[in-house]
Order: C-alpha cells, then structure tokens, then sequence
C-alpha cells in the first residue's frame, strides 16, 4: 500500500507494526503510448434490462457474479413506493438501501429494501459474495461530516442475517471484505487532525473492530488476500520532501507487519502532474492498475493523462500505457479480464478541465493494454463491469433524462439505471 507515514495503530494481535517507505525508483517493464483502435470490434447485446424510469429512482451503485450459478446481485438504492416503505413527513419516499438479484438472462428473482436510517437516503456502495454464499453489502448514509457507514449480511433469499455500524460518524468507507481468517477488513478514509487519511480496520467475524491503523500521504486502492490471511495493497505515495507520488506495491502479513514494498511509475513524464489512482484490479497472476496525472498548475487546462499499467505480484511493472487527452481529465474504472486473459474492459471517463461536459465510453483493450474497441456511451455513468464465464461482459449504469435547467443555475435531472450483457466479438481492422 503506499504507506509513507504511519501515523496511528493500536495492538490488538493486529497492526501492530510501525511502517516506513523509501524514495520511489523508477519502474521497468514494457512501457508505449497508446494509438487510436488497432482492431474493430462487434458488441452483440444479449439482453438489457431498464429500471427506474417512469416507475421512480433506481440506481446501481455496485454488482458481484456468483459464477456457482451465474447469477448476478446488485446493490444500489430506490425510491420506487412498492419497494420502499419509509416516508419523510411531506409525503415522500425516502430512498432506501435495495439487493436485488437476477439470473444469468436478466430475469429479476427477488428484491429486498434495508433502511440504515429512517431519515436520511440510503445507499450502497459494494457487495461481495462470501464463503458461506451470503452476501455482503456495505452502505451508508448521511452527508460528508455526518456519514455512517453500515455493513450488512444478507442470505441467499435477501433475509438480513445482521447489520453492524463501522467506523464513527464522518468516516468514509470504500469497501468491506471478508478474510480468509472469517473476519472482515475495511478500507477508507478517516479524520485524523484536521485531515482525512487513509484507513484500515480489521474485524472478527462477528463484526467487531479488533484493530485500525491510519495512514498519511497515501491513497490505498484496494487488498487481496491470501489463504494465510496475508494480503497485498496497491497504492499512491505522497513524498514530501520531493512533492512527487508514485505507484507502490506492499504485502503484509497476517498481523499488519508490512513484509516488503516495492515502487514503480507508469510510463508518463510528470513534470509538474501528479499521480491518480483511479482503479485496481486483482487477477490470479498480475494486476491491472489505472489512473491519471494531472497539472493544476496550468489555469484552464490540466495537462492531464491517462495510465494504465500491469504488475506482476513482485511488484515489477509488466508493461505501461499512456492516453493522452489534452485539455480533458481521464480516468479508467472498474476493469474486467475474462477468464482467457486475453480481453481487457472497462469504463472509460473524460471531462473537459475545470468544466461539467462528462464523456463516457465502454472499452475492450488487448492483454498488452492495446486499445481495440471505444463505444460511446453519452454521459452514463458506469458503476460496474464484470465478465461471466462465458466471456460475455455484464454492465450496470446510469442514464439521465430530462435535464432542466434554472436560472440559478441549478439543474434537476430524471434518470434510469441499466443492466445490460454483451458478447464481444472482435475482427482484424
């Protein structure tokens, strides 16, 4: 992880070891900038389905496969009156926490609310499947300052099991995982004097804190776990003595003792750009790490890139791409491989410097990180990707409807979410 300076931990048989970093060294592999689409391909549309339009809100915010029986669950929020059961005092829904799962053709097999709170909205921001085939979903509720952050365990019906609190009030957190030891382990952000820092917690499997551990200067893009319990983090590092971050790959034992740390850079000359961590993947034998640099220092435009790169679990860079988009912030999210390794998806975002046009764009590169196809997609926004086994690809987004606008400059915006799954076919150019 990139842990530059370990500001706080308490001994619980669990990050009880101070961490230190060392200056970031240049990285190695295969590094090139990436061309326009080398290869077109065909998208052949299986099935989609549409939600929340004309019936009231329903957004996706995350999915998880089961590839036992290739169903899919879903996580996300409504509004929709038959689904939820909470009102504000002026007669209206407030949006609740929703787990809906669908088989492998769409077809929805149930839907269930959760309330987190009865006077705010509630929503959801992962789920996972776990190793007894219940399901995990974190959420929350509440503004920056005031959010609470909530697991809850479902079953396979949609029954809730239980639903713990973690974290305190104004803690963000991105995600919660299960351990191999049958604990859980959560990763986000927390107050810290006067700053927010990034933040560990471990949790037996009842879901009772046994230890955190705080970070500075650091952006932790997400775990893998081993059998042992052991794991591996991808992160940014901020030095600063230099003012530069790189990429680092740390692994950790099982009690939070960082074993080693190895840095890298993605093929871009930053200059004055700093690094982004936008996504990290974890795959049996590497990992796929997306990002941006960008220049703030430049006025109206941010000299900005997009990066992608490919480490192996020793942290040695694979290869590296560059995408270069002037005047435009960048960024991959949510990357998926199929199970032949050969095919790469994800989401990709632009955004005009200092502006609020959104771009957005479903794309398949090559294992080399070559781009072969670049399909429009307006200004959805994407909130998962993920392949089945039989190499089709499952997306779930977001479309508005309806803008207006006022004169204060305010805009309201009706909107829909999808899930659609596609097979990707390929040809020579």
């Amino acid at each position: 992880m990139s842990l530059n300076r370990h500001l706080f931990f308490i001994v619980m048989l669990w990050f009880c070891f101070p961490i230190t970093t060392a200056i970031a060294q240049q990285g190695f592999g295969n590094t090139a900038k990436s061309s326009e689409p080398s290869e077109f391909g065909n998208e052949t549309l299986e099935w989609r389905r549409e939600y929340g339009s004309g019936e009231g809100l329903r957004t996706f915010s995350a999915m998880t496969i089961d590839h036992d029986d290739q169903s899919v669950i879903l996580a996300g929020l409504s509004q929709m009156p038959e689904i939820t059961k909470l009102f504000t005092r002026g007669g209206n829904p407030i949006e609740q926490l929703i787990v809906q799962k669908v088989d492998f053709f769409g077809n929805t097999l149930w839907i269930k609310p959760f309330s987190l709170s009865t006077t705010e909205p509630n929503r959801a921001r992962s789920v996972s499947l776990m190793k007894d085939d219940s399901y995990l979903v974190s959420g929350y509720h509440g503004g920056l300052t005031s959010m609470q952050n909530y697991a809850v365990k479902i079953d396979e019906e949609g029954k809730e099991l239980w639903k713990r609190r973690v974290g305190g009030v104004g803690d963000f957190v991105y995600y919660i995982k299960e351990t191999p030891d049958n604990g859980f382990m959560a990763v986000g952000k927390k107050s810290y004097k006067g700053q927010k820092v990034s933040w560990l917690a471990k949790f037996n499997s009842d879901m009772r804190m046994i230890g955190e551990s705080l970070y500075e200067d650091t952006a932790i893009g997400n775990l893998k776990f081993l059998e042992d319990s052991s794991f591996y983090s991808v992160a940014i590092n901020y030095n600063p003595e230099t003012g530069q971050k790189s990429l680092s790959l740390s692994k950790f034992s099982v009690t939070g003792e960082q074993q080693w740390q190895t840095f890298s850079m993605p093929n871009i000359e930053l200059g004055q750009r700093r690094l982004q961590l936008s996504h990290v993947e974890y795959l049996d034998n590497h990992i796929l790490v997306a990002g941006s640099a960008i220049d703030f220092s430049r006025g109206d435009k941010q000299n900005a890139s997009m990066w992608l790169t490919k480490l192996n679990y020793k942290g040695e860079m694979l290869w590296s791409r560059t995408f270069e988009h002037d005047g435009e912030v960048g960024s991959f999210r949510y990357l998926a491989e199929n199970n032949k390794g050969n095919t790469i998806a994800g989401a990709m975002r632009l955004q005009e410097a200092f502006g609020a046009e959104v771009e957005t764009y479903f794309v398949t590169l090559s294992s080399e990180g070559v781009l072969l196809t670049k399909t429009f997609l307006g200004d959805d926004t994407i909130s998962d990707i993920e392949f089945f086994d039989d190499g089709t690809v499952l997306i779930t987004g977001e479309r508005e409807l309806n803008v207006k606008k006022y004169r204060s400059g305010r805009s309201y915006a009706s909107s829909f979410s999808y899930v659609e799954r596609k097979k990707l076919e390929s040809g020579s150019k």
